[in-house]
């Protein structure tokens, strides 16, 4: 039930956003290569797609959990602990939740003081230490070298300037 009713909001907040990507205006530059609506038409059209997904596999879970309930009454305490085991994981998402929220914040609050490079290095590292703490060389190798990478390739490849 979960993953229909989130793939329902994610299809209705990408349509919407879908919609206006297709109205964003034509570029002023005659010499441009690549219109300005196309790259976040094809981010609309991957997150209604994935929206979809969502939504199918909402109703096929429902199914197999309707069929299984109708099969036998032996599996019913099964199905209860298997509940409770989803309970306590639901539990754990929302608090992994409630920090890559907060997360998120304080990376936008540092984002212009420190600059792209600084500020997405802290929140990438912080993020993957929280996630993932075993692998913590690797974490702080991409949380150095993205931030780097992609400023590098925005600023000299594509000449648009991030903050610093």
């Amino acid at each position: 039930m979960n993953n229909i009713a989130a793939g329902s909001v994610s299809l209705l907040v990408s349509l919407i956003y879908t919609i206006f990507a297709f109205q964003i205006p034509p570029s002023s530059f005659k010499s441009a290569q690549v219109e300005p609506d196309l790259f976040p038409i094809i981010i609309g059209s991957l997150w209604i797609l994935a929206s979809l997904v969502l939504l199918i596999r909402g109703g096929i879970q429902n199914r197999t959990v309707t069929v299984k309930g109708i099969n036998g009454t032996e599996k019913a305490s099964e199905e209860n602990d298997q509940e409770i085991d989803d309970d306590n994981l639901l539990k754990q998402d929302r608090g992994k939740l409630i920090v890559i929220l907060l997360l998120i914040l304080v990376y936008i609050i540092l984002f212009i003081p420190l600059g792209y490079i600084i500020s997405t290095a802290i929140f990438i590292a912080s993020l993957t230490m929280y996630l993932e703490r075993k692998q913590w060389i690797r974490n702080l190798i991409y949380a150095i070298l993205f931030p780097i990478i992609v400023y590098l390739v925005f600023n000299y490849l594509l000449a648009v300037n991030l903050p610093t």
